[in-house]
């Protein structure tokens, strides 16, 4: 009896993992379909001037505990977690060696939100340590700045930020791929902004989410997707 009643305590325990992915499931899908309700999209603005000293910035999206760990409120896939942190971190040294400016964009939702903060399942509310930046990040010294909609450039100071360091291309990574990094891509194209996807240093909540959003950025006009930040300088990997 004893092999049984092991076959249906894994098969119990595999029954409660399922019941927790299609939670998330659930919360995550229809978080999404409440974003096209209330037209929470790109943000439109001021295309860039021109910039007699023009720069590229290393932009790192949301890379905050609750995404980057499995125990977290709202983790991405437990196997994408390793290799971003990796490869987060590649790049950070990549763009140091270049002498690019790295800039960090974390969520920090309202504690008063309830409802919203449901449908993310309590994940990166201001103040908790869920919302900050993941410690394994090699980004000492690098600007946050803060958002609680899909697109960074909702957030009124990043957008001066950039318009002060002259920059004019961003390097765009992180989490999560088909939610903050897409819309965030898309408010920078509204602003003519040139936009590099680090598409190996992506994640999402499945590996199908990750691959459709790396093929909608394929699609998207003035995008180009690259394997590695010296990429940009020398057209290698």
């Amino acid at each position: 009896m004893k092999p049984q009643a092991n076959y249906y305590g894994r098969k119990l325990k595999h029954e409660k993992i399922r019941l927790v992915d299609i939670k998330a499931w659930f919360r995550i899908s229809i978080l999404s379909v409440l974003l096209l309700i209330v037209g929470c999209f790109d943000t439109s603005g001021d295309p860039i001037p021109f910039y007699e000293n023009p720069q590229t910035a290393l932009l790192i999206m949301d890379m905050q505990q609750d995404f980057l760990h499995k125990n977290g409120r709202m983790p991405i896939a437990a196997k994408q977690i390793t290799p971003l942190i990796d490869k987060t971190n590649n790049a950070i040294a990549e763009a140091r060696t270049q002498g690019l400016p790295i800039i960090l964009i974390a969520n920090a939702f309202d504690p008063s939100d309830s409802i919203g903060n449901w449908f993310r399942n309590d994940a990166a509310i201001s103040g908790t340590s869920g919302a900050k930046i993941d410690n394994r990040l090699k980004a000492e010294n690098a600007p946050v700045f803060q958002k609680s909609a899909p697109d960074a450039f909702t957030n009124k100071a990043f957008e001066t930020y950039l318009q002060q360091q002259q920059i004019n291309h961003l390097i765009v990574l992180g989490v999560f791929a088909d939610q903050c990094v897409y819309w965030t891509i898309k408010g920078a194209k509204n602003r003519n902004y040139r936009v590099s996807v680090l598409e190996n240093a992506l994640g999402a909540s499945d590996s199908d989410d990750l691959k459709e959003a790396i093929a909608s950025f394929r699609e998207m006009d003035g995008v180009e997707l690259i394997s590695s930040v010296k990429q940009i300088y020398t057209g290698t990997n």
